[in-house]
């Protein structure tokens, strides 16, 4: 093989893993978003960041949020919890394209009463890059049992 051609394979490589890394950061930046919304306690800025025909698996509701208004009127009682707070326990975010999957574990804890109440759950986010940037399509998650 020669030198100019694996220079290209090489440039070629090198390219493709920093879009890669930019996507992932975009993909991190709109996961941040999402605990930022969550934590603030505004409905809209949540729900803002879902497509409109994104399907919600949510923690804290035995049904399916298909629908715009559903998840609004669930970040509405999610925004009421008295100091939210969100950490991410660990994470795993993979590109396919105009397609990623953010999966992992995260801690929920809020006030009730005076007391602080812990949820650990886990999350998979799959995320749609539109021309406006990387938006929730499909979000599930689930408290842990036993733990």
């Amino acid at each position: 093989m020669s030198v100019s051609i694996k220079t290209a394979i090489a440039k070629n490589f090198f390219s493709v893993n920093q879009q890669m890394a930019v996507q992932e950061e975009a993909i991190q930046n709109t996961f941040q978003a999402w605990i930022a919304a969550m934590c603030s306690g505004t409905a809209e800025s949540i729900t803002a960041l879902y497509l409109e025909d994104a399907i919600l698996l949510p923690t804290f509701s035995p049904k399916v949020h298909h629908s715009a208004a559903m998840r609004q009127t669930y970040f509405e009682a999610i925004a009421a919890l008295k100091n939210l707070h969100i950490t991410v326990e660990e994470q795993y975010i993979r590109l396919f394209g105009d397609f990623a999957v953010n999966s992992g574990m995260y801690t929920f804890s809020h006030e009730v009463d005076g007391k602080r109440v812990v949820i650990p759950a886990r999350f998979t986010f799959a995320y749609e890059k539109t021309p406006q940037g990387w938006f929730i399509v499909e979000h599930h998650s689930s408290r842990l049992t036993g733990v």
